[in-house]
């Protein structure tokens, strides 16, 4: 395994510290050679759920928590996340093994969870130096992506013990019924693009294609690649918003975040993942890849694609409006407005084009 590529966690970030004392104490309850001097480092990103690695007695812990000073909602219940993988891992290996959930705040402030640590590669806004970038690794990237939510849409959820994760019918109208109750209740501006969007969804919710596991935030940094073979996925990570409803959903938040070169120059700037990979396979070739992987149906994928883009317009614009109230005073939230009509106003070309592709 080549150790430059591996995810590694760093430094703790600005008021991200954790009570070693009080964690210790906690971790020999649970095994007893875990009674003993904590390593704790932080790994980047986790904008939403914290993400830390404990290092003790020659053991490695992937601790998760929620950010502090919340009301828990669904999107950081730590024991609902806990519950998903232990159900998961079983049936579903990509899921890393999950060790033990504490709900006692006394520990660290917080309920937490820790489970296994995969060594492995995760690509975020770029792909790690000194990974290679030639068209068959990207083949390999791109298909074993595909493939894997495929997997997953493939899990009996009832099996798993999960057939009350959620309510699968109905779930497409509840999403663009509820994502717009969100809109209104952080709107700070009026914004034509946004209220165009809002009027095509309603007036074109479709039929669900079937139901199934869906993981809700599929994508690159939520993934964890072998070093040694670019066409294995080792793990999935960060299951706080999965629940029960059209897999396409899935797919359609995939397509969402699929930044191409040939999108706007300011849609490009919001990418998420590396543009290596986004450049070298259309969002129609993705959608074909999935279907004959699983054996689905044509849809109207610009449906989910522009759902998709509603959702993330939505989750920017909550983040614009704690800025333009006084919430937070992080200057880059200044332009995430004008970052929430650029997306809705790609999902509206999408429309009026009738295609995933080529849209300016």
């Amino acid at each position: 395994m080549s150790a430059s590529l591996i995810d590694k966690a760093g430094e703790l970030r600005s008021g991200s510290a954790l009570d070693g004392n009080a964690l210790r104490t906690y971790l020999a309850t649970i095994r007893p050679e875990w009674d003993n001097e904590l390593i704790i480092k932080q790994f980047p990103g986790g904008h939403s759920n914290l993400t830390f690695l404990i290092e003790v007695a020659d053991n490695e812990i992937v601790l998760r928590h929620p950010p502090r000073g919340i009301k828990i909602k669904s999107g950081h219940d730590m024991g609902r996340e806990y519950r998903v993988i232990s159900h998961l891992h079983p049936v579903f290996p990509k899921v890393p093994e999950p060790y033990f959930f504490c709900e006692d705040d006394s520990v660290i402030g917080v309920p937490f969870y820790g489970m296994e640590r995969v060594k492995g590669i995760i690509m975020r806004k770029q792909m790690p130096e000194g990974m290679p970038k030639d068209e068959k690794t990207i083949q390999q990237v791109v298909e074993t992506f595909i493939e894997t939510l495929v997997q997953l849409h493939q899990v009996d959820y009832s099996t798993a013990g999960l057939a009350d994760l959620g309510r699968p019918e109905g779930y497409i109208e509840r999403q663009v019924n509820g994502w717009t109750k969100r809109y209104r209740a952080v709107q700070t501006d009026d914004v034509k693009e946004i209220e165009q969007l809002i009027s095509w969804l309603q007036s074109n919710i479709i039929p669900e294609s079937t139901h199934s596991l869906i993981h809700n935030d599929y994508k690159f940094d939520n993934i964890i690649y072998s070093a040694e073979d670019y066409s294995q996925i080792l793990a999935l990570l960060d299951w706080e918003m999965s629940t029960l409803g059209d897999p396409l959903m899935d797919l359609g938040t995939s397509l969402a975040l699929w930044v191409r070169p040939q999108d706007a120059d300011d849609v490009t700037k919001m990418t998420m993942i590396p543009p290596t990979i986004s450049s070298a396979f259309t969002r129609g070739e993705l959608v074909e890849m999935y279907l004959q992987r699983s054996g689905g149906k044509e849809g109207d994928f610009v449906f989910y694609f522009a759902v998709s883009l509603f959702k993330m317009a939505i989750v920017i614009q909550q983040l614009y409006y704690r800025y333009k109230i006084g919430k937070s005073d992080d200057k880059r939230l200044a332009y995430f407005g004008d970052s929430a009509r650029l997306l809705c106003g790609l999902a509206l070309q999408s429309i009026a084009k009738k295609r995933l592709d080529d849209l300016f």
